[in-house]
């Protein structure tokens, strides 16, 4: 029960984080919503498989959306200045995405060897 209502959620927050792709970039919805369904559940086995926490949950966060926001805008507007086409634009701005998701997870991975690093939780066994 508590897995299908985490499910529920984390899609609802991919279909609300998929409004990333708005203006000139409209156009990459369906595969920014594929690719985050794709990133939650690929995050969620990967997270299920290794954390020590049983009921922990893993998929996107809130907070992210507006970083991300920002970061789609820039890529695009940028791109849109250069006269780049949709198609082009979308998918720069989906490396860009994917590259600072990686970034980041690598980044947390290495400072969690303590107990709170920079917003990135670690948690350890009694």
């Amino acid at each position: 029960m508590a897995g299908t209502i985490s499910a529920i959620v984390n899609i609802a927050y991919c279909i609300s984080f998929s409004a990333l792709f708005q203006g000139s970039i409209a156009a990459g919805f369906p595969l920014g919503l594929a690719a985050l369904i794709m990133g939650t559940m690929v995050t969620g086995v990967v997270v299920s498989l290794t954390t020590t926490l049983v009921p922990a949950d893993a998929g996107p966060d809130t907070p992210a959306v507006a970083v991300m926001s920002v970061l789609a805008t820039t890529v695009a507007a940028g791109l849109a200045a250069k006269g780049a086409d949709t198609e082009t634009m979308i998918i720069n701005v989906m490396v860009a995405i994917t590259v600072s998701t990686f970034l980041t997870g690598a980044s947390c991975s290495d400072l969690a060897g303590s107990s709170s690093v920079n917003g990135c939780a670690s948690y350890r066994s009694p």
